[in-house]
């Protein structure tokens, strides 16, 4: 796979417009090489100019990859908790795409199960949390409805 922009140069600095200091709208991304039978992709951004650094991560997920078994977004989030859990810590914002009916409720819960593992709370507590992170528009959906 390969991640770029035509917004900016590779290992080029990123323009003001794309950053806080801007606009702060985000850069156009280009993925390329995702095998066809791909049903979902992670991709977890982190700005690293942002107070107290960041990293930037993908963590693509092919549900439908031919010969491996399926793999679901949810499963990523869960399997890779505690580097979710520090980039939340670090006032990430988190964008899930995706269907409505299935993924986004799944991908919900995943993320607060990421909650209670590292705060050993109670389901209700991680739902307020992540209530207040939709609240503090750190967890947007961009959900469409699935014709299945």
């Amino acid at each position: 796979m390969n991640l770029s922009s035509p917004d900016f140069s590779e290992g080029g600095n990123i323009p003001e417009r794309y950053t806080c200091d801007g606009k702060d709208v985000s850069p156009t991304l280009k993925i390329a090489g995702i095998p066809k039978e791909a049903k979902s992709l992670v991709l977890i951004v982190d700005d690293p100019d942002a107070p107290g650094g960041g990293v930037t991560q993908l963590f693509p997920v092919f549900s439908r990859e031919p010969g491996k078994p399926k793999t679901y977004v949810q499963e990523a989030i869960k399997n890779h908790s505690a580097d979710v859990w520090r980039l939340l810590q670090r006032e990430a914002v988190v964008f899930v795409c995706g269907e409505a009916s299935h993924m986004a409720p799944d991908v919900r819960q995943a993320f607060a199960w990421v909650f209670q593992e590292h705060t050993a709370t109670t389901a209700a507590d991680a739902q307020a949390w992540l209530t207040g992170l939709v609240a503090s528009h750190r967890y947007l959906e961009d959900i469409w409805a699935s014709a299945t």
